[in-house]
């Protein structure tokens, strides 16, 4: 919660205890239970996030801060 409040813009934390209490396939799963995210699947489990309705192409996904990048070239999309 401090995370969330002391944030220079919006943020969303799910803390290890959150995740490891929940049953989640992957991290696209245990992002999917956070307010205004939503998965693209396939085969029934998450593989894209997509937040408030924006293309997965363009969220970006960071891990403590640090910038996940992307496989693909010219897009911040991820397997997750």
């Amino acid at each position: 919660m401090n995370r969330q409040l002391t944030a220079d813009n919006l943020v969303q934390v799910l803390t290890s205890d959150v995740i490891r209490s929940l049953p989640n396939a992957n991290m696209a799963d245990a992002l999917g239970r956070l307010p205004r995210v939503t998965l693209e699947r396939d085969e029934g489990e998450g593989k894209y996030v997509q937040v408030r309705g924006t293309e997965p192409r363009l969220t970006s996904v960071t891990i403590n801060g640090i910038n996940v990048p992307s496989p693909e070239s010219g897009v911040r999309q991820i397997k997750l």
